[in-house]
């Protein structure tokens, strides 16, 4: 059953992943960052300290929905503030495997910001703007995520250069088996950004060295077509000195299938229904 194959291969991958700590390996990550903070919408509110929160979605559309020609007032409650970021997230997952990993990006400045400090003693942290920030409200039946992305737009080529020195980019990845450039929906500039890794930093690495390279395009369904084949054919250009990884789920498998013409017929299928085959 393909499922069975699936569970054997994710057990084999975890195993394999428990001897990465006697492996001297170092990684790169980057570029995005964002707090998360995470809210209930109030349903009602009983009294200063109690409230009923809305349990799904449909309440605050429904709410919503009333509100069309009048207007409505809808209390959010903070819950709490954690790291967010397809990076940070990343980085912190390869940490725990042993991997020596420096993190670069949306961190904070001057400063980094309190959320992501916890990362300092698992990883050095570059940081070369400001967050972005999220409020996920939270329902039984899923979130609701509103982004606010201004700052990311300073995750750029000059300000990477200009923050982290050329030269010392150019040896970390020289030193570095594995690079991970993450998010590149919600960073406006991440392809300027590969475009500047490909024509000043790759010349001047080892090509002899076993190196991968991992790509996160993170839901690419609103950003343009032509973006999108852009990002596509750039990331095509990193294969002549790395192993190229594409990180796709199946939504976005089928996004890019679609936009190449190669999924005809594959955005009928389940995960179930997938010949999966065994590594």
């Amino acid at each position: 059953m393909p499922e069975t194959i699936l569970k054997n291969n994710i057990l084999n991958l975890i195993s394999k992943m428990k001897t990465v700590n006697e492996i001297d390996v170092k990684a790169i990550m980057g570029l995005d960052g964002f707090v998360d903070h995470i809210l209930h919408a109030v349903e009602t509110r009983e009294d200063a300290e109690n409230y009923t929160r809305m349990k799904n979605l449909k309440d605050l559309g429904d709410r919503i929905s009333k509100a069309a020609g009048l207007s409505t007032s809808v209390e959010f409650v903070p819950i709490n503030s954690k790291l967010g970021g397809n990076g940070p997230i990343m980085a912190n997952a390869l940490t725990s495997f042993g991997l020596d990993t420096t993190y670069i990006g949306a961190l904070g400045v001057p400063s980094i910001h309190t959320v992501f400090e916890p990362m300092r003693d698992k990883c050095k942290l570059i940081s070369i703007a400001n967050p972005g920030q999220t409020d996920a409200v939270e329902f039984l039946d899923g979130k609701l995520m509103i982004g606010k992305r201004q700052s990311l737009k300073d995750v750029n080529w000059d300000n990477l250069k200009e923050s982290v020195g050329i030269e010392n980019l150019i040896a970390l990845m020289d030193e570095s088996r594995l690079i991970g450039l993450e998010n590149w929906t919600m960073l406006p500039y991440m392809t300027g950004i590969w475009k500047g890794i490909l024509t000043e930093v790759l010349p001047h690495i080892d090509v002899n060295k076993e190196k991968y390279i991992f790509f996160d395009l993170a839901d690419p369904e609103n950003r343009l077509k032509a973006d999108i084949v852009e990002a596509l054919y750039v990331i095509q250009q990193f294969s002549s000195t790395f192993k190229v990884i594409l990180g796709l789920n199946l939504k976005e498998a089928i996004e890019i299938g679609n936009i190449l013409e190669i999924s005809d017929g594959f955005s009928h299928m389940d995960l179930e229904t997938l010949n999966i085959q065994e590594a």
